[in-house]
């Protein structure tokens, strides 16, 4: 369970990495001359800082990365707009919370082993069913969420969820805001 999460985080810590150096590629081809007011040369250069922590590094070093669980752009994408569709007013807390079930999905025998598989498994996930997934933007907190989840889980257990009240299967264990969590 845990080298899955390792390797997810490495996945996730490449395509931040691949996401970085397309960036500043994209900014160095942007470098355009313009003229100020005084008629002097300016040079502008547009910039972007991917959110990177400080020990990700370390995760890269240590970690295989297994082909079953490579999560690729389009993946990391989706699972950020399922967590902000999902989420996006539950705070970060709540956001983590949504990760969570979704991660110990891919962990448990019970659903398919990847993330979008289990995000896209019908039935499953109301944002999915409604079309709500497509239209979000995910916002840096909903990715500091997930990174924050793939290092260390606020609960391991938790593998649904609904909002306002428990579902009718599975056992309740607790409610954050507008979400009432169970486990299969």
């Amino acid at each position: 369970m845990t080298k899955k999460r390792n390797i997810i985080s490495i996945s996730i810590l490449i395509i931040v990495w691949i996401l970085f150096i397309t960036t500043v590629k994209s900014a160095q081809d942007d470098l355009y001359t313009e003229n100020n007011e005084t008629n002097k040369q300016v040079t502008v250069v547009a910039t972007a800082t991917p959110y990177i922590e400080e020990n990700d590094t370390d995760i890269v070093q240590s970690c295989e990365v297994h082909p079953s669980y490579w999560m690729d752009n389009d993946e990391y994408e989706l699972f950020a707009k399922c967590v902000e569709a999902e989420a996006g007013t539950e705070g970060f807390t709540g956001k983590q919370y949504v990760v969570d079930v979704i991660l110990n999905r891919v962990d448990s025998d019970k659903y398919p082993n990847t993330i979008k598989d289990v995000i896209m498994q019908k039935h499953q996930f109301e944002v999915v069913s409604n079309g709500r997934i497509y239209d979000v933007t995910p916002t840096e907190e909903t990715y500091r969420a997930i990174n924050t989840e793939l290092e260390s889980q606020l609960d391991n257990e938790i593998t649904a969820f609904r909002m306002s009240h428990y579902h009718s299967f599975g056992t309740p264990k607790f409610h954050y805001k507008n979400h009432y969590f169970s486990v299969d």
